[in-house]
């Protein structure tokens, strides 16, 4: 399935799924107590955590595991079980939201191209919402809009989304997929944010 397609899906699969779920979730006082949560929480999961070294100078707000319900998955999700969030900045300052597990697969969802680069090993794209809300492909995405998809993602709630499809396994881990979201942050930064990632162990 086409990256882009799946990314805020995604997204939005594991927004609506955290209340289907369970979720652990820690607070930033947790947070500053045990600066080894990732590290933790990457021994209840399959795949291989990771978090960004770059993050545009914004702290780590929050983490959250979560476990997919039944409805988003289905009965037998493998070793699809489990989701992570991790987010830092928000508010009026930048953000950024770091959503990963193993690969789960998810149905499509039209995104407008902001950038492309490379990183990772692999070709990778910055997109954002579709201005026409009901836009049914990619064709119709900027339909009735006179900005440009950078313009888009830089106003006002809109973010920008970076769908990669697969993070390297490490230390008897499987490999991981990630979506990263952002608000407040130029190409650029992006960009930075996707490249800075390391796994936790």
């Amino acid at each position: 399935m086409h990256p882009k397609v799946m990314c805020t899906k995604l997204t939005a699969m594991c927004t609506a799924v955290a209340f289907l779920g369970f979720a652990f979730a820690f607070a930033p006082a947790a947070l500053a107590a045990d600066g080894n949560n990732l590290a933790a929480i990457q021994k209840k999961v399959p795949f291989t955590v990771y978090t960004p070294k770059f993050t545009a100078h914004v702290p780590l707000t929050s983490i959250t595991l979560s476990k997919y319900s039944e409805q988003a998955v289905g009965p037998n999700p493998g070793k699809c079980t489990y989701y992570l969030t991790t987010q830092y900045g928000g508010g009026k300052s930048p953000m950024v939201v770091l959503v990963q597990s193993y690969r789960c697969s998810d149905p499509p969802a039209p995104m407008a191209d902001v950038a492309s680069f490379k990183a990772k090993g692999q070709n990778l794209t910055i997109t954002t919402a579709c201005p026409n809300t009901s836009a049914t492909s990619d064709a119709d995405c900027l339909t009735g809009s006179t900005a440009t998809p950078e313009e888009l993602m830089q106003q006002q709630p809109g973010t920008g989304e970076t769908w990669i499809p697969k993070l390297p396994a490490r230390g008897g881990h499987l490999p991981t997929t990630a979506n990263i979201s952002t608000s407040l942050m130029s190409v650029s930064e992006i960009k930075k944010v996707v490249r800075s990632l390391v796994s936790v162990d």
